[in-house]
């Protein structure tokens, strides 16, 4: 379980390193937000924080799909359907945050909802995809 947003170990690991640094890069921007809520911050500060990761996000999700359709991935579809739904649920927060100001909600939606949800794609469809980009020879620079 991630329990540390700082700490990108905490991540599980799986065959692709591209999807590890991508996984890590979100865990910081999301333990930068945390904290910021933790500490109160200026509401626009948090604004901010939050844009970065909702833009993060897409980037992160167009590239995997963007290969798994490239490399034909038999449970894309699956997968793509996975993203939309975390997505919208991240939008949701997002609107949440703008319309009620609601330090709380939006700690505990990265607290609770998005860790267990990152953790679990992860250690599910992101291995599988992983292990089948390993396997076609995939090569991605960030």
């Amino acid at each position: 379980m991630i329990n540390d947003f700082s700490n990108c170990e905490a991540l599980p690991q799986i065959e692709m390193e591209f999807m590890n640094i991508v996984h890590c890069e979100e865990l910081q921007l999301v333990g930068q937000l945390a904290a910021q809520l933790e500490a109160q911050a200026q509401a626009d500060e948090i604004d901010q924080s939050l844009s970065n990761w909702l833009l993060h996000t897409r980037e992160h999700f167009e590239r995997e799909e963007q290969l798994m359709d490239e490399y034909r991935f038999p449970p894309y579809p699956i997968h793509k359907m996975e993203h939309e739904q975390a997505l919208d649920t991240l939008l949701s927060a997002q609107q949440n945050w703008l319309d009620t100001r609601d330090a709380d909600a939006l700690l505990s939606y990265i607290k609770q909802d998005w860790r267990n949800w990152l953790q679990q794609h992860i250690m599910t469809l992101d291995r599988v995809t992983a292990h089948f980009f390993k396997q076609m020879g995939v090569e991605v620079q960030l």
